[in-house]
């Protein structure tokens, strides 16, 4: 769940929270833990068949056809 947060603000280009250091956290308040994790924000390249009326429309909108596909994917996943 952590990593999946961490992709979202990686492809939306958002600035990753910074890490607090060890020194300040005072573990009376709680448990300290440390999670590993990777982001990988490399784009794969898919094949996508539409009909052609669909495409015209999304290329009316659009002159970047990966970058509006992937947002739409971003915000129907979003939550979940």
């Amino acid at each position: 769940m952590i990593e999946a947060e961490i992709a979202e603000l990686v492809e939306t280009g958002k600035p990753l929270p910074k890490a607090t250091p060890i020194e300040a956290l005072d573990p009376e308040e709680g448990q300290i833990i440390a999670l590993p994790f990777t982001v990988s924000n490399a784009a794969e390249r898919i094949w996508l068949t539409l009909p052609k009326t669909l495409l015209n429309r999304v290329d009316a909108v659009t002159e970047n056809r990966s970058a509006f596909f992937a947002e739409l994917a971003r915000e129907r996943l979003a939550g979940q």
